[in-house]
């Protein structure tokens, strides 16, 4: 057997036989099959070139030594130094503390008898472990209505591993008291009780291929996914961990977040001994393999134990992911000593001949045309041809000659116990052998190779002139002597009638070619029409291009398997019930029945299998549907455009081959395609099976052949070995020399091997290509598998066997601007609608004619373009099913007789609709679009072009897609999207928590990395990215460096309001005469960032097989700058110049090919922008050193008398207001004793920390704290105008101090200035040039109406101002553009003097104030720094900035005293990069100066009942209410007044179970962010209680906040609200907002949605850590926690699913303390009470 010919499994088509078999055009007469055929003697004329022939079984002196020759030089073969997985590991092992080792499996009689007394409940099954939480389990017994059994939760999986055989409980469907969480799904759910059988328990001390786990690391996950995690000893890599920290405890330095591993050595018989610790690299993570020994499993523990003994660094390479492969799939080297010793004895008695001459009893076959085909570079040839007439009976005589390698190699001997271990030959790649039996006998001595005498079994067929085979073939014993060896395409060069350049005698010609007609008319007989399928080949992958070779491949399949099938039904002849069958089971029939509904009339059209029956009653034929009329049949069939212009081009020059390759293609149509992807994933696997299981069960499906063996490839498969013995028994009349339970233990053995062996072939051949992709990647059409809400899953036929989960499109990562819609289409079928908001641009340079534009704005008429649908079809035609049908049947027909093309011109159908470009627009275009909003439709069948690149993982090189060609002109990089961080940042893995820094340099490294993390994720997907086609690019290589340029017009980046580094044109800095763009620093700062995409000018979007990509590379973008023009134009035209933008590649991303290297190129730029805050805060980090007051310094080091220092200034300033400055604003209370401490210390220190628990007035102190500065400003006004600052992390806290200072303070309120950012200036007062270009997400986005009268951009247009007519002049001629743009000519001049003249005013006022207050990203902005002079800066709600963020108002004002006030109980700061959370930037600067704040314990906010919950849980119960006056309180109760809603009258809160469904956003949208969730049962619940409230207990409804820490329940229950607006119009008013949002507010009644929900049989009793983050998320925040529950003030009201929320220790305690106080409420269906 050849190993292109795979017998022993299934192709992806389902059908038995060689990898590449295509179907030949029958040409050829078959009335006299033996032209040219010798007779019983061979022929000596040779034909051909003089060329000597060569002869390709020699050995060159420069191969590679064999595994056999490597293994002679071993002490003993067995592999000493290497690892077999799967295999048993010589170990002794002794654990610490005896435990029960379920590893040792022991006989439950108790779990027997339970199957068999109450089937109902118990089933026995195979249970197939499908995540760490997740199994699905198969019913074994027969009879059953239901085919399956979940099993959610570790703890109900149990310690059970993947096939093993398992007694599962079936558990109750309706747990819930709820039945919207009960099962409705018709699915059985259950939970493992005990272990039957397990196959993996047998093998004591297994060792396991792994890969590492990122996030815990203690924990590997088996690449087999026998198990979904284990535990590895840890021992000494934590213990070097420890100590490296204790050791530099001084410095702060440590190495939590490394990730080390301990290595074991291992001795035979001995205990594993610790080696050494190897750090995981992180950014190398997907290439390490680990294997790891098994070494026990405790049953308290949810994972086993092992260690690792092997770190393997794979997936770069071909050859570096065949060293994690070997191990993997079992594949062995080393032959043992024995065998060694067995091969080179036996190989000497062959070489002598004397075993030969004791086999007397063989017919001598040497004097006929023998001859093998294999692949060129094949030594171990054990299958041989041969025909000739047999003149006395006028037939043929078709002989195929096996080696015969039994009558060698004896049942039981050492080679043949090697061989029965390693059960067949892998073959890595084609080249490349792992043979079952020693190279020297499979390679050389029992090898049929030219011009030597082998021993054979020779099955002779007998055949007429017809082609019929006469009787029933003979077999017998034989010596041949092959007279040539032909590779593949030397015989398809004879078959073609090729003139051939190799010597070669012309009666092997006349044999071939008579082989191949009668392979012609087998084929025919044995598979229909089917034999047409042309099977599919990438061209670009010439990795195993064979198709020039068809019909060779196809004339040794048809020979081995009607060889195979006759030697199958020969021997059950003799022994029915002790043959290895070679068998395949039919899928179930209601999943064929499922997917013939579903293909519908697709599958007639499936030349793969057509006349095959995939029912009893329904055959795939495509006759059917040649007589219907295309007018009235609706169904179409979609054809690549590629195909769709072969087609016509084949049908212009009638090349009928050409047509019926593309036609008989079943993977090159889309719908069939996919038909025929489902029917191959629907078949089950070949297996070996003893005959004795009888022929329901042994037969073939796929072949439709019974009895079907394997006999042609006896030195790769030991089965053919066993099958040959066979035969030696029936030639001999002697017993079978195996029996029945041997034969049925060897097929099942056989059977694992020859699996093993198909999936690593198969993952080579997905390594080989990704090796390739690795280093170029390319496009594909790829065809849409299935859609849902979260991915649009591809399947690509030159990858097929990849994992879909790289494969795919992940909808979160298309970065769509709101939720993709999924829907069923009018026809029926299930689709994915997306939609895009992009700012798109071409650039063009500008004529020299145009060079003098009007800069009139009025003619900017759209500025933006929505609801535009582009064509989800742009890359097929459409042509009726019955015309389709009746060209394949031409091509059927036309065959060997008349050959035409059939005639597709006039097929096509338009169906089309949607456009397939997006911003077609020419340079002086005034009428420019910014904004386009576009639509696609996913549906199945659909082709999309996807470009596909190659990255380690898992050990591996696996293909995962680059960019998704959304249109003609707009791509979409999944690379940056994916993995922004890796993209455009580095991973940092130095944490830096509560670490101490000694110098000002060593706290700049250590954040500005972080703070890049951070930003790249911040800024990818945002929506402000810019994509510019057409733009002139330049790169080069400087100092290993590839440094760039774009140059862009200024008048285009003008008219588009484009901004670099957050300056328009106008704010550019200028570039001067002789200054280079490629001269920039080299560091990793950046302005902006850039994916540049070039597609070069050969890139064919049409063709199906381009070998031309689009270049992808991303880059930091370093400086900008304007260049201006000399000359006439610059005096003619003040806005012509030159927008430079210097750029600097990043070193991981794919450099560009060498041709665009110094060479000027167009590229799509696209421009990712960071947000203002994340480049202010690198920003300020860069200049700490240089620009930084000491007190930023010492801030940042923790360093000096920071908080001993006490400022004259301050020491004589009252800690609270005067009696008579009480008076004037009589709603400032006194000071109480931890307050007075508190301003104390502020007044005092140059730095101090104010704690304020909720409640505890920190508000009220930080106003008096402005107060007292102000104050004590004043006093000292001698030094100049001195100002107070006061900014906090949000609009809304600044917002709200501002608005507290004029309430609180009245009269005595100093002069205050509210300043916000650009973002809200603009939504306020409105600029031609801007409006256009504002984000949506912030067009609502406004300034506080209730403090206008002190907000920076009203005020300057307040009268009495400097220059308030001028700028509310402007006002007016904005608003009438607005109004009608052709009334009002606004031009660039004007817009440029109203810039300048905001900027004169907002100076003035900031200038004169005495208080500014806003948020810490402005603080730092020029506009506030360059003109006030900072004093005093208060941070507000510190806790929830990050440090950097906090430090950005203290480097940038320099201010001379800073106070920090906040809680780093509440809420954390939010940080969307969680590995730079992980590392500390998570950790606000309050936090870690925390031990040095003055703590508010007093709290006037909560009714003591709410209080004491927080107060026990989050403060160590420091947390006290006041009572001296409790009547005063806010949270004050009446008695008699307490509302009818709590079970206890007097404890004003309660906690309702409601049993929802959770629902998850797969993408960021307006409702929420990416996996934000929402429960609408707990939403309806929510909206009866406030209803309750508003209805019964007439609470006003700004007394009521609704709160949710999820995003889309906050849109759900604001959506149901208006719902209800007609009946309670007020409704409306009522405040939904998320948990952060509500940070800093309080009400009187709270209502709290927790969301979460699972149903009781998917909840773990013991759940694990990584258990709680995936189902409970945001819930085990307990800062989150503690901000939800401490917003009331007389009444708390929290709706959740309590059995979910009690698996976290927090909530577990809260519901504890509700249920003991009776403030728990089970059944929601009796609240709120009637």
């Amino acid at each position: 057997m050849r190993r292109n010919t795979v017998y022993y499994g299934i192709d992806d088509q389902g059908r038995e036989h060689s990898d590449d078999s295509e179907n030949s055009q029958e040409s050829e007469s078959e009335a006299d099959i033996s032209s040219g055929i010798g007779n019983t003697s061979s022929t000596s004329e040779d034909s051909g070139a003089s060329e000597p022939e060569v002869d390709t079984s020699t050995t060159s002196d420069l191969s590679p030594r064999t595994w056999f020759e490597k293994s002679q030089g071993r002490f003993d073969g067995q592999d000493t130094d290497d690892i077999v997985v799967g295999e048993s590991l010589d170990i002794v092992y002794y654990p610490k503390e005896p435990h029960q080792d379920i590893l040792q499996l022991r006989v439950n009689e108790e779990l027997h008898t339970k199957l068999q007394q109450e089937p109902q409940t118990y089933k026995r099954c195979i249970i197939n472990l499908k995540g760490p939480h997740f199994a699905v389990c198969k019913i074994q017994d027969d009879g059953n209505n239901f085919q399956e059994i979940e099993i959610h939760g570790r703890g109900k999986i149990g310690n059970t591993f993947n096939n093993d055989e398992v007694a599962v409980e079936i558990l109750n469907n309706n747990v819930d008291e709820d039945t919207e969480n009960a099962s409705v799904d018709d699915k059985l759910y259950g939970k493992v009780v005990g272990v039957l059988r397990s196959k993996f328990r047998e093998t004591r001390f297994p060792v396991l291929a792994c890969t590492v786990n990122s996030k815990e690391k203690s924990i590997v996950i088996p690449m087999c996914n026998s198990i979904p995690r284990i535990r590895i000893w840890s021992h000494f890599s934590t213990q070097r961990i420890q100590d490296f920290n204790n050791s530099n405890s001084n410095s702060g330095i440590t190495q939590n977040n490394k990730h080390f591993i301990d290595v074991h050595t291992y001795e035979k018989g001995k205990q594993l001994k610790f080696q050494s610790c190897r750090e995981i690299i992180d950014s190398k993570k997907g290439q390490y393999v680990l294997l790891v020994v098994l070494l026990s499993w405790s049953k308290q523990f949810p994972y086993p134990v092992g260690a690792v003994v092997k770190v393997l660094e794979c997936g770069t390479t071909f050859e570096s992911g065949l060293n994690a492969l070997i191990p993997q799939f079992k594949v062995p080297r080393y032959y043992p000593r024995n065998t060694v010793q067995a091969t080179v004895s036996l190989a000497g008695k062959i070489e002598s001949g004397i075993l030969q001459a004791e086999d007397t009893k063989r017919e001598k076959y040497q004097h006929l045309s023998v001859f093998t085909v294999d692949n060129s570079n094949s030594k171990d040839l054990d299958d041989a041809l041969s025909v000739w007439k047999v003149k006395q009976e006028d037939v043929l005589l078709v002989g195929v000659h096996i080696t015969d390698v039994t009558t060698f190699v004896k049942k039981g001997d050492d080679i043949d116990k090697t061989a029965e271990q390693r059960a067949t030959t892998f073959f890595p790649t084609d080249d490349r052998g792992h043979h079952m039996i020693p190279e020297n006998l499979s390679q050389d001595l029992l090898s049929l190779l030219p011009n030597c005498d082998r021993f054979a079994i020779s099955v002779l067929f007998k055949i007429d002139k017809r082609g019929n085979i006469i009787g029933k073939p003979s077999v017998a014993r034989s010596i041949i002597r092959s007279d040539r060896k032909f590779s593949y395409k030397e015989v398809q060069n004879i078959i073609d009638g090729q003139a051939v350049s190799f010597k070669c005698k012309q009666s092997l010609k006349s044999s071939i070619r008579v082989l191949h007609v009668l392979a012609k008319k087998f084929r025919k007989e044995r598979l229909g029409n089917s034999r047409f399928e042309v099977r599919f080949e990438d061209p670009r992958f010439v990795i195993e291009n064979k198709q020039g070779a068809i019909d060779a491949h196809n004339l040794i399949e048809e020979f081995m398997i009607r060889t195979n099938g006759f030697i199958g039904e020969w021997l059950m002849e003799s022994w029915q019930h002790c043959v290895p069958l070679r068998c395949q089971s039919a899928p179930p029939v209601d999943t064929r029945v499922h997917w013939v509904n579903r293909e519908g009339n697709i599958i007639d059209l499936l030349v793969k299998l057509q006349s095959f029956h995939v029912l009893d009653d329904r055959e795939c034929c495509v006759a059917k549907h040649c007589f219907q009329n295309r007018e009235e049949t609706h169904e179409h069939i979609s054809v690549q455009k590629g195909v769709w212009e072969e087609l016509k081009e084949a049908g212009e020059v009638n090349d009928f081959a050409k047509a019926r390759d593309l036609l008989c293609c079943d993977a090159l149509h889309p719908l069939q395609c996919l038909a025929n992807h489902r029917w191959v994933h629907m078949l089950e696997s070949a297996t070996y099976k003893c005959s004795s299981k009888g022929k329901k069960y042994t037969g073939h499906f796929s072949l439709n052949m019974f009895p079907y063996t394997h006999f042609t490839s006896p030195m790769r498969r030991y089965v053919d070995l066993i099958v040959h013995r066979l035969v030696h028994a029936v030639l001999d009349g002697q017993e079978a020399p195996y029996t029945q339970a041997e034969m049925e233990k060897a097929c099942e053995q056989m059977t694992e091997a020859c699996q093993r062996e198909i999936k690593l072939k198969n993952t080579c051949r997905t390594i080989r290509k990704s090796e390739m992709l690795s280093k170029k990647p390319l496009t594909f059409n790829a065809v849409v598998e299935r859609v849902s809400d979260s991915s649009v899953a591809l399947f690509i036929p030159s990858l097929r066997g990849t994992s879909y989960r790289r494969l795919e499109l992940p909808l979160n990562l298309l970065d769509c601007c709101r939720k993709p819609v999924v829907e069923i289409s009018p026809s029926g079928r299930e689709q994915v609608l997306c939609f895009w908001r992009k700012r798109l641009y071409r650039y063009e340079e500008r004529p020299e004619r145009d060079r003098r534009d009007q800069t009139n704005l009025n003619q900017i008429k759209k500025p933006e373009q929505f609801n535009i649908l582009l064509d989800e079809n742009m890359h097929t035609e459409e042509m009726p099913l019955p015309d389709f049908a009746k060209a394949l049947k031409e091509i059927f027909n036309a065959s060997g007789t008349k050959e035409v093309v059939p005639n597709i011109k006039d097929t096509s159908v338009s169906h089309r609709r949607g456009v397939k470009m997006l911003a077609d627009e020419k340079y002086g275009d005034m009428s420019v679009c910014h904004f386009y909003g576009f639509r696609l439709i996913f549906y199945s069948g659909q082709v999309l072009k996807v470009q596909v690149h190659a990255e380690p993982e898992m050990g591996m090189l696996t293909p995962y897609v680059q960019l998704f060609h959304v249109c003609a002109n707009y791509d979409l990089c999944l690379t940056h999207l994916e993995d922004p961080v890796h993209t455009f940042a580095e991973y940092v893995m130095q944490p830096f928590r509560n670490r101490h820094f000694r110098i000002i340099e060593e706290y700049q490294e250590t954040w500005l990395p972080v703070v890049r993390m951070e930003s790249a994720l911040n800024s990818v997907g945002s929506k402000y990215t810019i994509v510019i086609d057409n733009v002139n690019t330049l790169i080069r290589n400087c100092n290993q460096r590839l440094i760039g340029r774009l140059i862009l017009d200024a008048k285009f980046c003008d008219f588009r309001q484009i901004e670099i580094g957050g300056k328009g044109v106008d704010r550019m800095a200028k570039m001067k005469a002789g200054e280079s763009p490629f001269k920039m620093p080299c560091n990793d700062a950046s302005l902006d960032y850039l994916c540049l995409r070039h597609t070069p000018r050969d890139y064919d979007p049409s063709s199906m097989f381009s070998s031309a990509s689009v270049w992808v590379g991303h880059a930091l973008i370093k400086k900008v700058k304007l260049r201006k023009p000399k000359g006439s134009i610059a005096g003619s035209d003040p806005h012509a110049g030159t927008v430079v933008i210097a750029f600097e590649m990043r070193p991981n991303t794919i450099p560009p090919p060498p041709n665009l290297i110094d060479q000027e190129f167009q590229a799509a730029a696209e421009i990712i922008l960071k947000s203002q805050i994340d480049r202010r805060t690198e920003q300020m980090l860069e200049i700490l050193d240089t620009e930084g007051s000491e007190l930023a310094r010492n801030i940042a080091l923790k360093g000096g008398s920071l908080l001993t220092t006490r400022l004259r200034s301050a020491q004589l300033s009252s800690t609270d207001l005067t009696d008579e400055e009480r008076k004037l604003c009589s709603t400032m209370i006194i000071n109480n004793f931890n307050q007075g401490i508190a301003i104390q210390r502020a007044l005092d220190q140059p730095f101090s920390l104010i704690q304020g628990p909720p409640g505890t007035g920190k508000t009220t102190i930080g106003v008096k704290l402005v107060y007292l500065f102000n104050k004590i400003n004043r006093t000292n006004s001698d030094e100049g105008k001195r100002q107070v600052l006061y900014c906090g992390p949000s609009n809304k806290s600044v917002d709200l101090v501002a608005g507290y200072m004029i309430k609180k303070l009245g009269k005595m309120c100093p002069r205050i200035i509210r300043l916000y950012g650009k973002t809200i200036e603009e939504n306020d007062k409105p600029v031609p040039k801007k409006i256009v270009i504002a984000d949506r997400n912030n067009k609502y986005l406004k300034s506080d109406p209730e403090i206008r009268k002190v907000t920076l951009h009203f005020v300057i247009r307040q009268d009495g101002r400097p220059h308030a007519e001028e700028i509310r002049t402007y006002d007016e001629r904005f608003q009438t553009y607005f109004d009608d743009p052709q009334k009002e000519n606004i031009t660039l001049e004007d817009l440029k003097a109203y810039d300048k003249l905001i900027a004169r005013a907002e100076k003035h006022e900031l200038a004169h104030c005495d208080v500014i207050l806003c948020t810490c990203v402005v603080a730092g902005g020029k506009k506030l720094t360059e003109v006030a002079n900072i004093n005093q800066c208060i941070i507000d709600e510190s806790g929830m900035c990050t440090e950097p963020q906090s430090m950005i108002p203290i480097i940038a004002t320099k201010a001379q005293q800073v106070v920090l006030i906040g809680d780093h109980r509440q809420l954390r700061p939010i940080v969307k990069c969680s590995h730079a959370a992980s590392l500390g930037l998570d950790q606000s600067l309050f936090e870690r100066y925390k031990k040095d704040a003055a703590f508010l314990n007093i709290q006037y906010r909560m009714h003591p009942e709410i209080c004491q919950f927080p107060s026990s849980q989050f403060y160590k119960g420091a947390l006290k209410t006041e009572d001296c006056h409790p009547e005063r309180a806010a949270w004050y109760i009446a008695p008699g007044k307490e509302l009818s809603i709590w079970p206890v009258s007097t404890n004003p809160k309660v906690f309702c179970h409601v049993a929802g469904k959770e629902e998850t956003l797969t993408v960021t949208t307006q409702d929420g962010n990416e996996q934000s969730k929402s429960n609408r049962k707990e939403a309806e619940k929510v909206c009866e209680v406030v209803r309750y409230l508003v209805n019964r207990d007439e609470i006003p409804v700004e007394n009521i906040n609704v709160m949710s820490q999820y995003s889309a329940q906050r849109s759900l229950i604001k959506e149901m609200l208006e719902k209800k607006s007609d009946a309670n119009k007020n409704l409306n008013d009522l405040r939904v907002q998320t948990v952060v949002a509500s940070q800093g507010g309080e009400w009187d009644y709270v209502i709290f949605s927790t969301v979460r929900s699972l149903p009781r049989y998917k909840i773990e009793d013991k759940p694990t850590l990584g258990w709680r983050r995936h189902n409970l998320g945001f819930i085990t925040d307990e800062n989150q926690i503690n901000v939800a529950l401490t917003r009331a003030r007389k009444g708390l009201i929290i709706v959740g699913n309590s059995h979910l929320l009690k698996c976290d220790p927090i909530w577990k305690q809260l519901l504890g303390a509700y249920r003991t106080e009776m403030c728990f409420v089970m059944d929601a269906d009796f609240f709120p009470p009637t």
